[in-house]
């Protein structure tokens, strides 16, 4: 080796900008979608230079039956009351989520719901959500302190008390029961933009 001529034979820095990952975000807290009723979704790629890119545009969804959800580019509309899958793929990733379409109005009682924030919390901040116990359409009870919460991914978000804290970008289910009932939320932490 001469004096003086040192020089790596590897890239520095990373030059593969593609895709490593893929993943789908619910824009509001969701539990169900009612017939009749929207909601949207966001698509993200994390790049292999650690940048997240919104592809949501650029992804296609796909839906397990036509007859109960619509879906244009992350827009969906609830057609009729089933089960049904919604599917995202971009360049060689896929993603699916599940989804359920109710008939509207349809509230049984007793029952527990949460009435969820609107603004969904970066990672660090944290947004509340409240746990009612409704009697009748016109009387309810908030139990938020007394009832269980728990959420599916922690590493996603933590809750205690209806106080939902963003850790990380992902999905996850929040779940909440007192006195024999339970109410879900599926939510989303979006990546930084």
């Amino acid at each position: 080796m001469a004096a003086g001529s040192c020089a790596a034979d590897y890239p520095l820095g990373p030059t593969d900008t593609g895709p490593v990952a893929f993943e789908i975000y619910h824009n509001s807290p969701i539990g169900y979608s009612s017939v009749g009723s929207s909601f949207s979704m966001s698509a993200f790629v994390l790049r292999a230079d650690g940048a997240y890119e919104n592809v949501t545009a650029k992804t296609n969804w796909s839906v397990s039956d036509p007859a109960v959800l619509r879906a244009t580019n992350g827009f969906f509309s609830s057609i009729a009351v089933g089960p049904v899958e919604i599917t995202a793929t971009y360049q060689g990733f896929s993603r699916t989520a599940p989804m359920h379409v109710i008939q509207p109005g349809r509230q049984t009682f007793p029952s527990l719901t949460i009435a969820p924030f609107f603004v969904l919390p970066s990672p660090g901040q944290s947004a509340q959500a409240v746990a009612r116990l409704n009697q009748s359409a016109a009387a309810f009870e908030i139990v938020t302190d007394a009832a269980t919460w728990t959420s599916s991914d922690p590493a996603v978000v933590t809750v205690d008390r209806g106080v939902i804290k963003a850790v990380q970008p992902g999905t996850t289910h929040i779940t909440v029961t007192y006195a024999g009932y339970s109410a879900f939320l599926k939510m989303s932490i979006h990546p930084p933009r």
